[in-house]
């Protein structure tokens, strides 16, 4: 016994453990000749051709070492985390075990995993480097991650190759002097423990043990202990590299038993062996019971073959002691087994044995995880099955099962592994570094989230440089749903599946795209549908396959068919030729065709081939009129996803996501065969007070251009026009459609024009539609300088302009300045009017047929654009609302760290908002939703919340017994998350507010609770701004704007921490209403309002005026922090070619979070009077904790310019500006200065040109001075004046006219003098 060495061999995966072990037993001599080759012990095919160890593999080897021969037992184990019971059972067997470590990739996920296990197993550990041959090993630095890791000396740490063989003898050396020799007391009953087994069709059972005590010798009677079974040891003997026959085993020996055992159920891993004439005392302590991790049915393909899979799958077990199995019925699939294995490795290596082994073909269901059930009743089941969950009558709750997952990663990745857990529902628990560039990120996430692809992604985005181990600690409540899917409205329950509520939309439409793509065509229509309960979540219809109509036609029936067919084709080809289709149209014709049929549609030619088309109002959803039901005399529209209104989209600063949420739109439209959808609204948000400003982007003009032109781009990826509104300088509610905006050249450039121009240039909308309000007096819809100056030819828009919904004044100015189309359907007059026009003379007929193909153009985009057969998703586009929302809320304020809600707190929901959530603005974009998640629904997936409502939307009056019970309710409560907001009475389209505040009542509430409960959150839903009195006390403060029919989900998943909040504000927050820029003269007097704040409108005002306020344009918290470096920009002087601005954000935080870094241009130089800075370009990063990354803008002309009245353009004022990165546009981070050089203004010099003025030119005082010379009231000062005297004279000339000096030369200078000069000064400039 004290020579003999028993050891395993324990490692990641693909760290080289069989091709070490194939050294090993090549230098003992244990396998020699034509038996040596790669990967020796593992006998199955399977394992060699995917190059890794499924089973452990034991073989006995000897080994002489200074004289004495030693019997060295080697276990080779698995790597991969699926087969860890294998290595637990392997470790059982042994005093001592060789960790390999590959010395290219360090230590990684398993290592740690089956080290611990080792370790307590209390095993002698002997680490070896292994691969050191490679060019690329790291042996120092893995050398440190080994010493850190196992406390071991450097020395200690043995360098090995299996390839080479290279330490191989060192390896036996230490087995031999450092692994203890087994210890047992040879003279008591025996005691042998089975560690493993296999069936043999010609020999029964093999079964695997070591000796503990005792010894066991050939045709001795055994017993099993725990099955009490007794049997004959035919056979014994040790395991070489095929098995070799003794006459006895000792204490201390691995080998094996044979006894002719046929039952599979007879042998247990774990179990006892002992002598019946003299049996041991107690069994030794086996094997804890295997707890499988993923669940899922094995049928066979032909039901006859039940019996004969559930012999395969006993005997499978017999070599495979973690595969559980017990009998399951379908109606689809018949009889056949529900299995638990370790994971989806494990599960399709036991397809794959079944198949190569046994020949069983088999049919797997759809994977799932064991659930735990609770009832109403307090009753608890488990489910392994979707078909055992309970009604839904009963069902209280469901808990999931969570892993702790170790991940071990090359910190380059951080980012991609951050975000693909994060996706998986992950909470990050612990980060920890093992060198300067690998990173242990440990995370808790649901066991059901990574059994189906979650290690092959890992594994693609980190280019296989990750690895990954995971254990289970125990199961949590989750929102988690049935999953059915149904053809033809019949469940298939073999399909169905148990996955939680977040992802159930996302998973059922991928299954239905799938099988629409597996499932033949038959000749009738297959619908392909996912369902929650009775609820469709996503479908596909497979089409029939259609039959030749012309295949039976005879004579005039094919005739006819193919006449039409040829009608259709040239209906097609005309529409193709816009101008041809005009020039056959009559002028009677062309009128009609400028206006709109109904409601909802452009006009049909049906003489010219030329279709109708059908708008629909947006912009944050689809609100399409249901046709069908308008023609029953009802006003309704189709149910459609809401998502979160402009205000808040555009706190996303997120380019990306609104071209998402832009096709998801398009994507509906496209099912609904809507050809323009009608938004986005870029106006800028003049005043808080705007009832419409929910559906507006922001206070900045460069904001909103960027946000509306992604969200262009987004619809119009699919195929979908889109109707940009309104145009321009629709502020305001009150006389909406009669109103005078009278604005400034400049300020209606740089603010209210400018928008659009962005939202124009960078989106290249189909269609704009003009404002109904007045701009200086004239009409939008028959503004000439506003459609075609401005609009196209400086713009470039070459679509179609609309008018708002009875916007037009007169039709006839309306067409040549640039109206095409009015809408809805008019008066018959108006089309009068345009024939007559056009005959007197007062039009132009070519004016009118530019208008024609303008409409002709969009109609065949429509044409060529449409795809029939389309169907709109609205499950799935549920789901993506809600992601939406997360990024369209603000997080105002954090002190004290409240949120992430944390731990089991005792948490309170008060407020009316939390059940009935506002999530929408009234009026015209007021969607019919598919679907409507409220925070208080929502939260019963993550913990148990009081709910106490407070007070009525209704009005706005105190309920004290409401109030009452809702103090009571915090006041027991550990944090206080109070919903408030503004009710749809109090905002919406139609109307203006006429103050900021919050409705009294809610204010009350709030009052209240903090004077009984400091931990308190107000979530608020709004769509502007509003007064906060309680900000100062309150701790924590979420903007969730209106968030769209998914934003009570998207608030739970910010205040729990499913993800963090990382939104900033697209508007300030003032700290009262008389604070605001035009609280003045807004909204005016009369018909009449005066933009007197000119371009000072929002953060630009504020920091003029250096007004303190609540929150700033662009302020926003998240769950981190962020550090800015290295701020560079590509030039440090403008000339005209654009610059290039980058900056460095590392996260400095715990939390992975998306950071948005503003970059503003401040002029730090005397001249033109300008705002404090203006923000020119932003982007948003995701950083992972510790990650650095980079932001950039372009900065390009416009960025350093302002609109100059003089000249009717921009212009970039030379000098010295500050190019800043910053947080918000109160928090600058980092600033470089920029030089501009450019020409200076041109003066155009009259005799009415003040002296100050001229000298501004370049070489103008040089050509003054002469003329001021020759007078002295002119040239010098009156030395009894002294210096003041100077001073003031210089001061008068600065502001004095050239004319004059006429009346103070006494005559010296004449007018002809004075002509000469000024055409002088003028050609200077030249």
């Amino acid at each position: 016994m004290e020579n003999i060495r028993n050891f395993c061999i324990i490692a990641h995966i693909d760290h080289g453990k069989s091709t070490l072990a194939d050294r090993l037993l090549e230098y003992t001599g244990t396998v020699t000749g034509k038996d040596l080759q790669a990967q020796v012990l593992d006998d199955m095919d399977l394992e060699r051709e995917r190059g890794i160890t499924i089973k452990s593999h034991a073989i006995q080897m000897d080994y002489h070492f200074e004289g004495k021969k030693y019997v060295l037992n080697l276990i080779d184990t698995p790597g991969h985390v699926d087969f860890s019971y294998e290595v637990s059972r392997s470790i059982a067997a042994c005093e001592g075990a060789l960790l390999i470590v590959d010395a290219t990739q360090g230590i990684q996920a398993q290592t740690i995993s089956n080290l611990y296990l080792a370790v307590e197993n209390n095993l002698e550990i002997i680490p070896v480097l292994n691969k050191m041959d490679m060019p690329n090993a790291m042996p120092e630095e893995v050398k440190d991650q080994i010493v850190e890791l196992i406390g071991c000396k450097r020395e200690d740490i043995i360098e090995a190759s299996g390839k080479t063989g290279l330490g191989v003898e060192q390896i036996l050396q230490a087995i031999v002097e450092r692994v203890p020799h087994p210890e047992g007391f040879p003279n008591q009953p025996l005691q042998a423990l089975i560690f493993d087994s296999e069936f043999n069709s010609f020999r029964g059972i093999i079964t695997y043990c070591r000796i503990v005590n005792g010894s066991l010798r050939t045709g001795d009677v055994v017993k099993f202990v725990n099955t009490g079974k007794e049997y004959t040891a035919d056979e014994i003997g040790v395991l070489r590299l095929k098995p070799e026959p003794r006459q006895v085993l000792e204490t201390g020996d691995v080998g094996y038993i044979i006894s002719g055992i046929k039952t599979s159920s007879e042998v247990k891993v774990g179990d006892t062996i002992t002598h019946v004439d003299e049996p041991c005392d107690v069994a030794i302590d086996g094997f804890e019971e295997v707890k499988p991790m993923v669940f899922a049915g094995i049928y066979p393909i032909d039901s006859e073959d039940y019996e004969d899979l559930r012999a395969s799958i006993e005997k499978l077990q017999l070599n495979d002691a973690s595969l559980t199995f017990e009998p399951e019925s379908s109606a689809a699939l018949g009889f056949g087994f529900r299995c638990g294995f370790l994971g989806m490795l494990h599960m399709e290596i036991v397809q794959e044995r079944l198949d190569r082994e046994f020949d069983m073909n088999v049919i797997t269901t759809v994977p799932n995880v064991m659930y735990i059930a609770h009832t109403t009743k307090g009753e608890v089941y488990e489910m392994h099955n979707p078909s055992d969950m309970p009604s839904a009558s009963t069902l209280d709750f469901i808990e999931e099962p969570f892993i702790r997952a170790q991940i071990i990663t090359p910190a380059d990745y951080i980012g991609p592994i951050m975000t693909l857990c994060l996706g998986k529902r992950g909470i990050l628990i612990n980060q920890q570094y093992h060198t300067g560039n690998r990173i242990e990120i440990t995370y808790e996430m649901p066991l059901g989230e990574i059994v189906f692809d979650f290690y092959d992604k890992l594994k693609s985005i980190t280019k296989g440089y990750a690895s990954f181990d995971y254990y289970q600690i125990g199961y949590r409540r989750a929102n988690l749903v049935k999953l059915d899917i149904l053809l033809n409205g019949e469940s298939v329950d073999a399909l169905s599946a148990l996955i939680h509520f977040d992802n159930a939309y996302g998973f059922g439409r991928r299954i239905c795209e799938k099988l629409k793509e597996l499932i033949p065509r038959q000749q009738f229509d297959i619908a392909v549908q996912a369902a929650i309960g009775a609820k469709v979540i996503a479908r596909e219809t497979i089409k029939a396959v259609r039959k030749d109509v012309t295949a039976k036609c005879y004579g005039g029936d094919i005739s006819r068919k193919r006449k039409l067919l040829e009608k259709q084709k040239k209906g097609k080809k005309r529409m193709k030729d816009v101008k041809a289709i005009v020039a056959e149209m009559t002028l009677e014709e062309k009128a009609y065709l400028c206006q709109g049929k109904g409601s909802w549609f452009t006009r049909a030619i049906e003489r010219l081939g030329v279709p109708g088309m059908m708008v629909s109002d947006g912009p944050h959803g689809l609100r399409k009129q249901d046709l069908e039901k308008e023609k029953e005399g009802l006003n309704e529209a189709i149910q459609a996803v809401c998502y979160p209104t402009a205000a808040g989209t555009a706190c996303s600063f997120n380019r990306e996501l609104m071209q998402e949420m832009g096709q998801l739109l398009g994507q509906a439209c496209q099912a609904e065969n809507v050809g323009v959808l009608l938004g986005p609204a870029a106006n800028i948000k003049r005043s808080p007070l705007c009832g419409r400003n929910f559906e507006y982007f922001s206070e900045d003009p460069y904001l909103s251009g960027e946000i509306a032109a992604a969200y262009i781009r987004g619809v119009q990826s699919e195929g979908v026009g889109t109707s940009l509104k309104h145009f321009a300088a629709n502020n305001q509610e009150t006389r909406r459609m009669s109103v005078s905006a009278n604005i400034s050249e400049r300020a209606l450039r740089e603010i209210y024009l400018a928008s659009f121009e962005g939202a124009v240039k960078g989106g290249k909308p189909w269609t704009l539609m003009c404002s109904y309000n007045k701009i200086n007096g004239t009409y939008s819809s028959e503004n000439p300088w506003l459609l075609t100056q401005v609009l196209r030819k400086e713009w470039g828009f070459d679509g179609v302009v609309m008018s708002d919904w009875g916007a037009v004044s007169n039709r006839v100015k309306g067409v040549p300045a640039g109206l095409e189309l009015e809408m809805p359907e008019s008066i018959p007059a108006h089309e009068r009017q345009i024939a007559e026009a056009v005959r007197s003379g007062e039009m132009k007929e070519s004016e009118l047929d530019t208008a024609c193909e303008r409409l002709l153009t969009l109609v065949k985009k429509y044409v060529e654009h449409h795809r029939e057969g389309e169907e709109f998703d609205r499950g799935m586009q549920h789901h993506q609302a809600r992601k939406i929302a997360r990024e369209a809320m603000v997080l105002l304020k954090n002190d004290g760290d409240i949120l992430p809600i944390r731990g089991n707190k005792k948490v309170a929901f008060i407020g009316k908002f939390a059940e009935t959530p506002r999530y929408q603005g009234g009026g015209s974009s007021h969607i019919n939703v598919s679907d409507e998640l409220s925070a208080l629904e929502a939260v019963r997936s993550v913990c148990k919340v009081s709910y106490a409502p407070a007070f009525s939307l209704k009005e706005d009056t105190v309920d004290e017994t409401a109030q009452e019970e809702a103090v009571q309710i915090a006041a027991q409560s550990d944090l206080a998350v109070l919903f408030l907001g503004l009710p749809e009475y109090a905002e919406s389209e139609g109307f203006d507010r006429t103050n900021m505040r919050l409705p009294q009542n809610q204010l009350t509430l709030v009052e209240r609770v903090l004077q009984v409960q400091k931990q308190v959150v107000v979530v608020l839903h709004n769509g502007a701004p509003v007064e906060l009195p309680f900000a100062d006390e309150a701790p924590a403060i979420l903007e969730a704007y209106l968030g769209g029919q998914a934003g009570g989900g998207a608030t739970v998943d910010l205040l729990f921490g499913a993800v963090s909040p990382c939104g900033k504000l697209a508007e300030t927050f003032p700290l009262r209403l008389e604070d605001t820029p035009c609280y003045l003269n807004f909204p005016g007097h009369g018909d009449q309002v005066d933009y007197a704040e000119g371009v000072y409108v929002g953060y630009r005002y504020y920091d003029k005026r250096k007004l303190p306020v609540r929150f700033p344009f662009g302020h926003g918290l998240t769950y981190t922090t962020f550090a800015y470096s290295n701020l560079r920009v590509s030039g440090d002087t403008f000339r005209g070619e654009p610059l290039t601005v980058e900056v460095d954000v590392t996260n400095t935080g715990k939390v992975a979070a998306k950071e948005i870094v503003q970059f503003y241009v401040r002029p730090d130089h005397a001249g033109m009077d300008r705002p404090v800075r203006e923000l020119k370009g932003f982007d948003k990063v995701f950083l992972a904790p510790g990650e650095t990354g980079t932001a950039r803008c372009t900065l390009d002309s416009r960025a350093f310019s302002y609109w100059e009245d003089t000249i009717h353009d921009w212009y970039a004022e030379p000098g010295l500006y500050q190019v800043e990165a910053a947080a918000s546009s109160r928090d600058i981070r980092l600033s470089v200065p920029v030089t501009v050089e450019n020409k200076p203004l041109p003066v155009h010099v009259t005799f009415d040109t003040t002296f100050g003025d001229v000298m501004t030119i370049p070489g103008g005082r040089e050509l003054l001075k002469p003329l001021m010379e020759q007078h002295d009231a002119l040239g010098g000062a009156d030395e009894q004046m002294g210096e003041a005297g100077q001073a003031m004279k210089e001061a008068m000339l600065h502001f004095m006219p050239m004319h004059s000096v006429l009346s103070f030369s006494g005559g010296k200078i004449t007018p002809e003098m004075l002509d000469k000069l000024v055409k002088q000064l003028n050609e200077l400039q030249k």
